[in-house]
């Protein structure tokens, strides 16, 4: 057994040691059998003893393909229970005050159903008298994001949900996916915080070219029936701060997973194009800094065209594909994604003239007398101190 092995177990509270049966020894021991000593399962059923040791041994020999979590859904499926995965996250100070959460919503969550809990660090089993019904692991993702990633007895996932959700001292800051590829070249989801505009601007001054507000935009869009939204032109015109705001028009209150591709790793995986045929009930993707991706299938952009198909085959039409694109001229986009029936809308971002820089910076209290004939950016006229957060900052 490698010791990378035997010290990931030893971090969960798992003894192994390597021993051959009596029976079979020699001068030279060539097959070593794992003994696992457990943490202390005295006050259990001789049922759960015996499928704990059944779910770890299984784990040991597996453990080159399998998840944790995999071996026990296929062991509960071997005892005709259906199971249900899911990740949740939530914020937290920091990883103390995370994995603080973790554990009292599990303690809370076994007293209510009168079950217990067999930890090995932060991963526990979870079991009743007789059954062992699911695991749920504790799952770092940033220096203030964490996730209850539970595989659960189907009849008490709803209840674990129900637990987090009624988990004290919640932080409602909204937390977005960030798709992003591994080393092995597999796609991933990452959570991040959403950074929220730092300033409330009147649509009117910081978009003057539009008629409604980044929130009116964002009520029409998810009731209409065409899956796209395209906003092109100059980088620091705001059009990350208009999807942010749109964002907060939607609101976050809704099971809806908002998924930000920004990297051409992700734009060039096969993974992507499945990730939004099996999408969900109004999840909405967000895409930045594709630019090269965004031209005419005549240039051989076959990336486009199963991006294409995809929102053309969803299976959910409040499914929402927003593209955000440096591009300048409408016409070097490829067509078939702007067409009628499919697209929304293309919002055409603008420079600022003289007046509409003076509206900006006289709200923002600054010097007005620097405004010019020349057009300039939003980030531009707003310069460093007051844009700090708003434009060109993505979603990071």
């Amino acid at each position: 057994m490698s010791n990378l092995l035997r010290n990931y177990l030893a971090d969960r509270g798992i003894t192994v040691k390597l021993e051959t049966p009596q029976h079979q020894r020699t001068a030279i021991d060539l097959n070593p059998v794992p003994r696992i000593e457990l943490p202390d399962m005295t006050n259990l059923s001789q049922s759960v003893r015996e499928q704990v040791q059944d779910i770890v041994h299984a784990s040991l020999e597996y453990s080159n393909n399998l998840r944790f979590r995999d071996v026990v859904r296929y062991k509960l499926a071997g005892r005709f229970i259906n199971s249900h995965s899911e990740t949740i996250y939530y914020v937290s100070e920091n990883e103390k005050e995370g994995k603080k959460t973790y554990k009292e919503v599990i303690q809370k969550f076994c007293e209510e159903h009168n079950l217990g809990a067999i930890s090995m660090g932060f991963q526990e089993l979870i079991y009743s008298e007789n059954e062992v019904h699911g695991c749920i692991e504790f799952n770092y993702c940033t220096d203030k994001t964490f996730g209850f990633t539970f595989m659960l007895d189907i009849a008490l996932a709803d209840d674990f949900k129900t637990a987090i959700s009624k988990r004290e001292n919640i932080n409602d800051t909204p937390i977005l996916t960030r798709l992003s590829m591994d080393n092995r070249g597999n796609m991933v989801e990452n959570s991040i915080l959403f950074n929220a505009p730092k300033i409330n601007m009147p649509a009117n001054i910081m978009y003057p070219w539009f008629n409604e507000s980044p929130e009116d935009f964002a009520r029409a869009f998810m009731a209409a029936a065409p899956n796209v939204l395209v906003l092109y032109g100059d980088p620091g015109t705001g059009k990350t701060t208009f999807i942010k705001r749109m964002l907060q028009g939607i609101g976050f209150a809704d099971e809806r997973t908002i998924s930000v591709i920004d990297t051409p790793g992700v734009m060039n995986s096969p993974e992507l194009v499945n990730n939004i045929y099996t999408s969900k009930h109004k999840d909405i993707f967000i895409f930045e800094d594709v630019d090269r991706h965004l031209y005419s299938r005549e240039e051989g952009n076959d990336i486009m065209a199963g991006l294409l198909n995809a929102a053309e085959g969803l299976a959910s039409p409040d499914v929402k594909i927003i593209i955000s694109t440096n591009i300048k001229n409408l016409a070097d986009i490829d067509s078939a994604l702007i067409r009628p029936g499919r697209c929304f809308k293309t919002l055409e971002f603008l420079k600022l003239e003289q007046e509409q820089q003076f509206n900006v910076r006289q709200f923002l209290g600054l010097d007005v007398e620097v405004c010019t004939t020349e057009h300039q950016s939003l980030a531009e006229v707003m310069n460093e101190r007051a844009t700090e957060g708003m434009t060109g900052s993505g979603f990071m």
